[in-house]
Order: C-alpha cells, then sequence, then structure tokens
C-alpha cells in the first residue's frame, strides 16, 4: 500500500476505534558497508530499513504500535 494512503487510513481508523493526539513516525533508511583487506573485499553488507510507529492517547492513556510492513491488514494491529 503507497505510504500516504496507508497513514491516511490508519488515521481514520484510529478515530474511529477512539484514539486521539495520533502521531505518525516513518523512518527510510539505506546503508552499505565494506571491509577491505589486503586490497580485496573481505566482506559487505547492505541494510535497508523502514518502519512506520503510531502514537496516541486510548481512554486517557498513552499508546504506541510499530510495523514494518505497510498492508491493509496491519492497520486493524
Amino acid at each position: 500500500m503507497e505510504l500516504n494512503k496507508f497513514i491516511d487510513e490508519l488515521f481514520k481508523r484510529g478515530k474511529q476505534e477512539g484514539l486521539s493526539d495520533m502521531e505518525v513516525y516513518y523512518i527510510d533508511s539505506d546503508s552499505f558497508e565494506v571491509n577491505i583487506y589486503n586490497q580485496e573485499v573481505d566482506k559487505y553488507n547492505v541494510n535497508r530499513n523502514k518502519g512506520i510507529s503510531l502514537r496516541a492517547i486510548y481512554d486517557g492513556r498513552l499508546g504506541y504500535a510499530y510495523s514494518e510492513k505497510f498492508d491493509e491488514e496491519d492497520i486493524d494491529f
């Protein structure tokens, strides 16, 4: 699911469930690491991190959820 559509649906569903003061935090990062030994590649790592978290108030209490997937069924989580 496209990110902006996912966030819109997340806020919509949260409001229906009684959440207030909702806040979304999104991270998307790439990293690359290479080690050279005796002028040859010894090892390398390629990583991609992405995730989304929701923080909201429910019944006067703060709650938090995090996911690395952006599928519609994850909104219910």
